[in-house]
């Protein structure tokens, strides 16, 4: 049988009996009217000061406008004050298509994770 899910309903599709298999497949359609955030680019962060050496990850929340642009950017969990701009500066430049529901762009918040390490 393959699980089939549409407009939240869901039904189960036979396959051949001769298949001779367990597989499962899910079968995904997507409703057009109701399309989540599709980030088209996410730039990456660069360490603007030579001098930090701070390793580690930068959580952003961010506001992705139901215009297509960006909103408020928050640090959620930072490191230091140098790499929490560098990693807002990286965010700032990210393209986008607006999440969509019941056919409308809408605006909604995400996290947004940049890394910084040391090789």
């Amino acid at each position: 049988m393959i699980r089939s899910e549409y407009g939240g309903m869901a039904r189960d599709i036979p396959l051949p009996s001769d298949s001779g298999s367990d597989l499962k497949v899910t079968e995904v359609k997507i409703d057009p009217q109701n399309l989540p955030l599709r980030i088209l680019s996410k730039p990456k962060a660069t360490r603007t000061d030579g001098t930090d050496c701070a390793e580690g990850i930068v959580r952003l929340k961010v506001q992705f406008l139901s215009n297509g642009q960006l909103g408020k950017i928050a640090v959620v969990n930072g490191l230091s004050k140098g790499l929490n701009q560098d990693a807002i500066t990286a965010a700032r430049k990210i393209r986008f298509e607006a999440a969509t529901k019941r056919g409308r762009a809408i605006s909604v918040r995400r996290t947004v994770e940049y890394s910084f390490f040391i090789y």
